[in-house]
Order: C-alpha cells, then sequence, then structure tokens
C-alpha cells in the first residue's frame, strides 16, 4: 500500500516540477501525512518500499532521501 502512495506521490512531485508548479514544502507535506508516528514494523516495511522504488527509479533518489531519513529517524521511541 505504502509503496504505490509514495509511487504516486514521487511521479505527481515529477510532474509538478515539469510544469514549474513544485511546492517547496511537498517532501514535508508527505511525511505529515505517511510517515510521521509509525510503528516499527510499519517503519520496516516501508524502508524496504522506498528501496524498492530507488531500485526501479533511480532518478527519485533526491526525493527519496527525506522519507527514508524521517522513517528511519528516531521519535518518539521508535527504532
Amino acid at each position: 500500500m505504502f509503496k504505490k502512495i509514495l509511487l504516486d506521490f514521487l511521479l505527481s512531485v515529477e510532474a509538478s516540477a515539469a510544469t514549474g508548479e513544485l511546492d517547496e514544502w511537498y517532501l514535508s507535506d508527505f511525511d505529515d501525512k505517511y510517515v510521521n508516528s509509525i510503528d516499527y514494523e510499519t517503519g520496516y516495511a516501508m524502508l524496504i518500499d522506498c528501496c524498492e522504488i530507488w531500485l526501479q527509479y533511480p532518478r527519485f533518489t533526491f526525493e527519496l532521501i527525506d522519507p527514508c531519513r524521517q522513517i528511519r529517524t528516531p521519535k518518539l521511541g521508535r527504532f
């Protein structure tokens, strides 16, 4: 589920950037909606999804750094 959401988000970011409509807070908004306040089990699966997308779409390396960092960063007892 997260893999599809993440890929849809990245493709929409790519389309927005091409048209010059990219909002500077796009990654932060994504993290707030999908990444923050997750538990260990969910976070581990999300990191696997991020890695699979990164291998399939290496052009999204920059965009994947922030969600991966947010998933992995200890907050409120995570990891």
